[in-house]
């Protein structure tokens, strides 16, 4: 038996099912370095083999797409930690990740932010992990301001995380949306406890939103692949009739 054109068809089909799926499983965060896994390694950056220490000031970017700042204190300006999976397991817990503790010292404000292009009136949807830097103890905590503005606040929340330990970190996903009012939004984050063991960082992301997130957010992807599924059967049910 042979398939004279409708093999065609049918291989036409399942390129474009490989597609959809493809698509509605990838989306573009509009945050640079979201996970912390790039950086550069300046003049004023010290590499501590646990962990990558980040001074300031003066304000610097060697964390690529992020601009580091905050309060000098305790005799070392330093205010955030870059730390490696094996100081701490980071929420990708996969080998050579980082993750960002917003407490570099004792006193330090760690403040990071970075500036994206928004368009005015579009929702979008900010989502980031976070935990609390385990050494001091099972009791440690840390807490921190997540700000978001534009041409006024769109987002202004403080987080706090309890609890975490080496082996576990217990990474709580936080998840909002917000209107841009503005070309260019900002994003901030900012260390509230100063004890030199804050909120761990990672996978930071803003996305466009045109509704409220579902919990979970993988509502999207499944309804694309149902999508998709249907299409695929009404592909097949168009399969012309093989030849005899």
């Amino acid at each position: 038996m042979e398939i004279p054109d409708g093999g065609t068809s049918v291989k036409t089909c399942l390129l474009s099912v490989t597609m959809l799926l493809l698509v509605s499983t990838s989306q573009a965060s509009l945050i640079v370095n979201g996970s912390f896994d790039t950086f550069i390694i300046a003049g004023t950056d010290e590499d501590f083999g646990g962990f990558i220490r980040y001074f300031s000031p003066p304000a610097n970017t060697d964390l690529t797409g992020w601009t580091i700042s905050g309060t000098a204190s305790d005799g070392a300006p330093n205010n955030v930690d870059l730390v490696h999976t094996f100081f701490y397991p980071s929420f990708t817990g996969s080998s050579g990740s980082q993750s960002l503790d917003m407490e570099g010292a004792v006193g330090a404000s760690g403040l990071i932010s970075q500036s994206f292009a928004t368009t005015p009136g579009d929702l979008y949807n900010l989502s980031f992990e976070y935990a609390n830097n385990p050494q001091p103890g099972p009791t440690s905590s840390g807490s921190m301001n997540v700000l978001v503005t534009g041409s006024m606040t769109l987002l202004d929340q403080n987080v706090t995380h309890t609890g975490s330990t080496f082996s576990n970190m217990n990474y709580q996903l936080f998840s909002q949306n917000f209107t841009a009012d503005s070309a260019t939004t900002i994003l901030q984050f900012e260390a509230l406890t100063h004890s030199g063991f804050g909120i761990a960082l990672d996978a930071v992301s803003v996305n466009p939103a045109t509704t409220a997130v579902p919990e979970p957010a993988l509502m999207g992807p499944l309804g694309a692949g149902l999508v998709a599924l249907l299409f695929a059967a009404r592909c097949w049910r168009r399969k012309p009739q093989l030849a005899n």
